[in-house]
């Protein structure tokens, strides 16, 4: 399926935010989500699946000094 991540098209063939957050290397880390204009709290993560055409916008935080 085709959706929008970070403002750029990308292919996945997972189907959950939760896979797209593993797939893309983000697993473990600290992240904020929002799907189609809509932020996402981490219990939701698995249980919001992703479809066609949706967009997705992935904020990673890290500390740094």
């Amino acid at each position: 399926m085709n959706i929008t991540l970070n403002g750029k098209a990308h292919s996945t063939q997972v189907t959950t935010v939760s896979e797209l957050i593993e797939e893309n290397g983000w697993k473990g880390k600290p992240v904020v989500i929002e799907h189609n204009k809509q932020a996402l709290v981490a219990s939701a993560h698995a249980n919001t699946t992703l479809s066609e055409g949706d967009v997705v916008e992935v904020l990673v935080l890290g500390a740094g000094g």
